[in-house]
């Protein structure tokens, strides 16, 4: 490999500061006690770890070099263009991560600034905890203190959304759902008590429901317990589009994806993080349920014979204890392209309500990347009413159907209902040269799914779909356009893409 003249100047002068940091006496380092447990703490063990620790008004990683080991920053400007072996922490620092730098563990900032690149590559992912209260503090006699900044108190209650406006979604039964709604400012130290909510008006049915939350931390190392009291509008029928999605489709189209009832009641719950990557949720759910009618609200682009008709449910009240528990260790959150997901829940309803019934469900993802920024992604679903029975109530029925369950098919289809179900997806990312400067990253995108759901007594049937497109992704949003057809429906179908798979 040849390296330019900028090359070898910029790594003949990192060299020279590298070797003149391991020269220098490492001053010593103290961190404020006051400084809330959960970032001390890790702040604590990073610094312990690596010796000696970097304090540079800037560290610059030249492309084409390598920096062995992991780095902390504590302070001044790190500049990233080549390759880290190690984690990565940077405290009260900026923090540059340049197209092609690549970070082979992972990049956690604390206070400061991080400005990174999709092009660039963090193979455990990233985390800026932008609320730190903290700074870097140089004493006189060359000592360095990680202060603790006592952040301002300002009024306690604030406006939720914007100004106070939450929309919620724009539906058939609802026209638009909407809340007003304030809380408790959220302070930057542990613990924390969350406290928002207010009203919901429902603008098609002309009535007010209510949607309250309170939750508390009672351990820095993220437990909370918390209860919600409500009376909205709910759905089983995620699954088919995100809210935003269906919001849209329901106000242009009046295309509505999704079947609705009334749920009233409560839902208390408790969390923790027992292990790193790991949550366990245990909740209670005590709730009325009832039918709904379509309101058939207004739509730009669709009239009153355009809306689905909302089917009745079993009218009743239900109880019900459950625990859910959860390990996450992709990239990202928001648009992974590495690592694995599992998800495991359990439900039981009885306790004197209405319903009565065991209910599971079990969710593993995997994200594999290839050359090139190319990666594939692979979920299995599976799960449903435990043991024998007569059948769920509709409430409690899978529908599926739709981009997210199997493409080419209808959503809500009636062979695609069931009280069980499992689907598998497939989802191969080819990266190609950008045409659209705004999105760095442009794809080529194939989809396979497989699935089924089905009651007691009947056997499992393959539905596949299998289709293909093209999707944009930057750094605000996910956009592609893809088609599908249903092998054993014998449809194709179109799908305009705002969000990630899955």
């Amino acid at each position: 490999m040849r390296l330019g003249p900028r090359t070898l100047l910029a790594a003949g002068l990192w060299l020279a500061a590298t070797a003149s940091d391991a020269l220098a006496q490492q001053p010593v380092i103290t961190v404020d006690p006051e400084i809330p447990s959960a970032v001390r703490a890790r702040i604590d063990s990073a610094l312990a770890a690596v010796d000696p620790v970097s304090i540079a008004d800037s560290v610059f990683v030249p492309r084409g070099l390598t920096r062995e080991g992991a780095l902390v920053q504590v302070g001044g400007t790190v500049i990233f263009e080549g390759r880290v072996t190690g984690d990565v922490t940077a405290i009260d620092s900026q923090v540059y991560v340049r197209p092609g730098a690549m970070v082979e563990g992972r990049l956690t900032v604390f206070g400061g600034a991080l400005y990174g690149s999709t092009l660039a590559t963090v193979r455990d992912g990233e985390e800026w905890v932008r609320d730190a209260p903290l700074e870097v503090v140089t004493e006189v006699d060359g000592a360095i203190r990680i202060a603790y900044v006592k952040p301002e108190r300002p009024f306690p209650i604030e406006p939720k959304g914007l100004f106070g406006f939450v929309p919620y979604h724009y539906t058939g039964v609802n026209g638009l759902a909407f809340s007003i709604a304030v809380g408790l400012r959220q302070r930057p130290e542990w613990p924390r008590t969350r406290l928002a909510g207010g009203p919901v008006f429902r603008t098609a049915r002309g009535d007010v429901g209510w949607d309250v939350e309170l939750a508390r931390e009672f351990s820095d190392g993220g437990g909370e317990i918390g209860v919600r009291t409500y009376s909205r509008i709910d759905t089983s029928q995620r699954w088919h589009r995100s809210d935003f999605g269906n919001s849209l489709r329901s106000l242009f189209f009046a295309d509505d994806d999704r079947l609705y009832f009334e749920r009233e009641g409560y839902e208390a719950w408790v969390s923790m993080l027992p292990v790193p990557q790991v949550r366990l949720r245990f909740h209670w759910v005590d709730d009325e349920f009832d039918s709904l009618e379509t309101e058939d609200p207004f739509a730009f682009f669709g009239g009153d014979e355009d809306w689905r008709v909302n089917l009745p449910i079993t009218p009743g009240e239900g109880r019900a204890l459950g625990a859910r528990v959860t390990f996450d260790a992709r990239n990202s959150s928001r648009f992974a392209t590495r690592g694995v997901y599992a998800d495991l829940q359990y439900d039981h309803w009885g306790f004197g309500g209405d319903f009565e019934f065991d209910w599971a469900q079990a969710e593993a993802r995997g994200y594999l990347p290839t050359r090139g920024g190319s990666f594939a992604a692979m979920r299995v679903v599976g799960g449903g009413r435990l043991g024998g029975g007569d059948s769920l109530d509709p409430q409690f029925l899978y529908r599926l159907g739709g981009r997210r369950t199997v493409v080419g098919t209808s959503s809500l289809s009636e062979r695609l209902t069931g009280d069980r179900m499992l689907i598998a997806n497939v989802r191969y990312h080819q990266a190609l040269p950008s045409p659209i400067e705004r999105f760095q990253n442009f794809y080529a995108v194939g989809l396979f799914d497989i699935g089924d759901a089905w009651f007691r007594g009947e056997s499992f049937s393959s539905n596949v779909g299998v289709g293909g497109g093209v999707a944009f992704h930057g750094p605000v949003r996910y956009l592609g356009a893809f088609v599908a057809y249903g092998a054993d429906s014998e449809e194709w179908k179109f799908y305009g893409v705002i969000s990630p798979w899955f």
